[in-house]
Order: C-alpha cells, then sequence, then structure tokens
C-alpha cells in the first residue's frame, strides 16, 4: 500500500473485487479516472473479449509518438465470476494486478492535469 493512499498527493491504491454473473448484460467493468479538461484513463476487465485492458486513448499528451496512444490488452478467461484486480496509480503511471497477479500491466500517462475524479463503471460498451 501506498504510504499516504491519498489521491490528492498523486500516488494511491484501489483495490477491487466483484462478481461477474453469465446473465448480466454489462460485459465491461472497470474504474476510470478523469480530470476537469476531459482527460481520462480506463482501466478494467471486458467479460465479452475475456481480455484485462488499460486503455489511455484520451489519457493526455501523446502527440510526442503516433504509437502512444492506445488500448492495451491481456487476455484471461474467468473459471468463474470473481474478478479481482489491484492497481497501483501515481501521477503518470499505473499498474494493474489481477487475479492475484496471473495478470499484470503497466502504463504510463501524461495527463495536462491531474486526474482528481475517479469512477467505477459497468456497461455494455466494448474497450477491446
Amino acid at each position: 500500500m501506498f504510504p499516504d493512499n491519498n489521491p490528492a498527493t498523486g500516488a494511491f491504491e484501489i483495490m477491487l473485487e466483484f462478481a461477474i454473473s453469465e446473465n448480466d448484460p454489462e460485459t465491461v467493468f472497470g474504474v476510470e479516472l478523469s480530470n476537469a479538461k476531459g482527460e481520462q484513463m480506463l482501466i478494467g476487465y471486458d467479460k465479452a473479449n475475456s481480455k484485462f485492458y488499460i486503455n489511455r486513448e484520451k489519457a493526455g499528451k501523446s502527440d510526442f509518438s503516433a504509437d502512444f496512444k492506445g488500448l492495451h490488452t491481456a487476455p484471461f478467461r474467468l473459471s468463474d465470476t470473481l474478478v479481482n484486480m489491484r492497481l497501483l496509480i501515481d501521477v503518470a503511471s499505473v499498474e494493474l494486478f489481477a487475479m492475484n497477479g496471473e495478470v499484470v500491466m503497466t502504463d504510463i500517462f501524461f495527463p495536462t492535469e491531474d486526474f482528481g475524479t475517479s469512477g467505477y463503471s459497468a456497461t455494455t460498451e466494448s474497450q477491446c
């Protein structure tokens, strides 16, 4: 755990555990980090495509490389309905440890102002 676990200082941890029903119409579950400028970072699990994802397409400065923006995924087929994710987030990076460490992803991002808002989402709109 981060020493202060305080989003205002730019470093914090989010731990999630949720169950996905086979009959649930929502197939994409995750966390959104955003700021007042409309920049956002999306991190989660897409049940329909059996993938964890980090989407930094709108996460801030990326004009230094045509290859920087993007959606990064890691395949993972659930064996039951339980999903767990641990996110370590600071001002310019996110680390995802999912399914007790079976899936690990790291991404960097460069928002033009800190992500001051976070929320949870469940939707049918795929990120993958």
